[in-house]
């Protein structure tokens, strides 16, 4: 009598693809699409997404300001700014409705290349790596129209001494002096020389002058032709003038990332991605946007590394840089206070071997700090034995398969409990519910997306968009859309695969039971599966060709796939299809169809040993 077996998939978890096929867990796949674990860790068929803005130039940006006016939604598409409206112009588009009312232009002169902002005070600002923008809710213009003019030396004696105040700005022309006159001098040196010979500002006990004064550019002196009064060591004498430094504004117009960061809260924006000086990056003044100190600068490692992005994580600031051979990759900027109360940002070298590969490849998922390198996804962790900061690898799973990707404009995000690092042509999409240990190592289960070509996300709420090319698109929700599993008009593709399985046994040549086998699925309104299975000896086989697992829902009814079901307990589907002599086989669910939902709870292989080989 041939021996009975049997084999059961039920705990699933998600891809594995750096295992060879026949040797990973039987809870993982190495063969899936297009799904994701559900609140009981079951796979299903991701959300699919509505095209809700086409147009005819690259999208480089979404964006997101909220003041006292309220919401206003930004585009940044080609090399204009646009006011569009992503749940419709009343905010709360009908279910089912994809394209939204036509954009508003508000400005044009953008880089044509992927930009990132940040919101401060009421207002956003914009970094394209050639200009500086800032948008207040109607107008958007560089900031350097509306940066601030630092008071560069106070206290300060007609004859040229006094006390240093605030930096000069590097989006500023304009510098101040305040002066204590004394009564008898007329002679007021100014702290620089070599003037820009443009307007100089005076004002005297607080009135403006007109006229009552000349000045020397080349010297940087003001003479006034009656002596201001004395002010017995007051600054009653204030005077601004022009002194423009070569490439100071293109040091801040270049850079193409930002973060804040400061003492005890986020009261700074820390800024870079200048590829004139690819190691160094600025911050800004104390809750001023506006205001970059020219002494307010970084220079981070070698030069020959760029910066690539940063991480917030806890009470610091983890600086990432690309790879190379000589210097570190993370770095770790705190903060703290000087003697004389002013603060100021020691950086510490953190790690070095793992350093990121694209500017957009950065996301904290649940506290955990991710970015992408060439050889996967990693998180700066801190030892607990060393106290040093070390790269814990979390992508073990799909590393093999990263390794064939172009990495280098991956855009990543985070969205509820899930990543997503997006690719040419897949999406990895990591579940913080799922996690497990490698080698010592935590590291999260993995799901493969096709079909997004994602090259920027924006999430808003639990809401998240993403452009593609020149589209704008939504995944769909079931709070807004009645139909979820369409990718613009298009059905998604999704299957699961066990192991390439030989049974505990690969010297034994094993047939299916015609009895016994089946897949049981997840109940749906609309649903379908085909399964089909692949040995060594005769590939694929189709088991069971798109059975209809439809059941009866007066909200959506397609009465082409019209049944009194209303059952929503599993669907189990058997298949009895021959299947004989073989050594290993994997067993594919999948479905296709337009519209439909799919998921899978366990999948129930029963064999017999029909021969074992010598």
């Amino acid at each position: 009598m041939m021996k009975a077996g049997q084999t059961v998939y039920s705990r699933f978890r998600g891809v594995d693809y750096t295992t060879d096929p026949a040797m990973i867990d039987p809870g993982r796949s190495p063969y899936a699409r297009n799904l994701v674990a559900d609140a009981g860790g079951y796979p299903e068929k991701r959300p699919g997404y509505a095209v809700v803005d086409r147009g005819d130039e690259l999208v480089y940006g979404l964006y997101e300001l909220t003041n006292e006016q309220g919401t206003v939604f930004l585009m940044h598409r080609g090399n204009a700014l646009y006011r569009w409206y992503p749940f419709g112009e009343n905010g709360d588009n009908s279910p089912g409705l994809e394209l939204l009312p036509e954009k508003t232009l508000i400005a044009t002169g953008l880089a044509r290349q992927i930009s990132m902002a940040f919101a401060h005070g009421g207002k956003l600002y914009i970094l394209d790596g050639e200009t500086y923008w800032q948008f207040d809710g109607e107008r958007l213009r560089p900031v350097t129209e509306v940066a601030t003019r630092p008071t560069v030396s106070v206290s300060r004696t007609p004859a040229g001494t006094g006390t240093p105040f605030q930096s000069v700005n590097l989006l500023s022309s304009y510098r101040t002096d305040s002066f204590t006159s004394d009564g008898t001098s007329t002679q007021y040196v100014l702290s620089d020389h070599d003037l820009d010979v443009e307007e100089v500002t005076v004002t005297v006990f607080g009135e403006p002058l007109q006229e009552g004064f000349s000045v020397n550019y080349t010297d940087g002196v003001v003479t006034f032709s009656t002596p201001p009064e004395n002010s017995f060591g007051l600054d009653s004498v204030r005077i601004t003038y022009q002194k423009t430094e070569a490439g100071a504004v293109d040091r801040i117009n270049g850079c193409r990332f930002a973060a804040f960061y400061g003492l005890g809260n986020d009261t700074r924006v820390f800024i870079s991605g200048n590829k004139n000086f690819k190691n160094i990056d600025w911050h800004s003044a104390l809750d001023d946007p506006c205001y970059f100190p020219d002494d307010g600068f970084t220079r981070v490692g070698a030069d020959a590394s760029a910066i690539m992005g940063y991480l917030p994580h806890h009470d610091a600031l983890l600086v990432l840089k690309e790879n190379n051979d000589q210097d570190s990759t993370l770095f770790v900027r705190t903060a703290a206070l000087d003697d004389k109360g002013q603060a100021y940002f020691p950086l510490w070298q953190g790690g070095a071997g793992v350093g990121a590969i694209s500017r957009l490849g950065f996301t904290v998922l649940r506290d955990d700090p991710l970015f992408l390198a060439e050889s996967g996804v990693y998180a700066p962790t801190l030892s607990t034995i060393t106290g040093q900061r070390r790269m814990a690898n979390r992508s073990h799973f799909i590393d093999a398969r990263l390794r064939d990707c172009v990495l280098d404009n991956c855009c990543a995000v985070s969205w509820g409990d899930l990543a997503l690092f997006c690719v040419p042509e897949h999406c990895f999409v990591a579940d913080a519910r799922q996690k497990t240990v490698v080698d010592g190592r935590t590291v999260y289960e993995w799901n493969d997306w096709t079909g997004i070509e994602a090259h920027l996300f924006f999430p808003y709420g639990d809401e998240l968009f993403f452009a593609q090319g020149k589209n704008v698109c939504r995944f769909r929700s079931a709070r807004r859309d009645s139909q979820r599993y369409y990718d613009d008009q298009e059905p998604i593709c999704a299957f699961w695969s066990t192991k390439f399985d030989d049974d505990g046994d690969f010297m034994a040549l094993k047939s299916l039971d015609r009895r016994g086998c089946g897949v049981m699925l997840k109940p749906y309104a609309h649903s379908s599966c085909a399964v089909s299975v692949r040995t060594e000896a005769e590939g694929i086989l189709d088991l069971v060709e798109n059975r209809d697992l439809t059941s009866f829902d007066f909200g959506d009814v397609d009465f082409s796939q019209f049944t009194f079901a209303t059952d929503d307990s599993p669907r189990v589907v058997p298949f009895n299809t021959p299947v004989r002599r073989y050594r290993a086989c994997r067993i594919i669910v999948k479905n296709d169809r337009p519209g439909e939902g799919f998921g899978v709870y366990g999948v129930i292989k029963r064999y017999r040993v029909v021969r074992t080989l010598r």
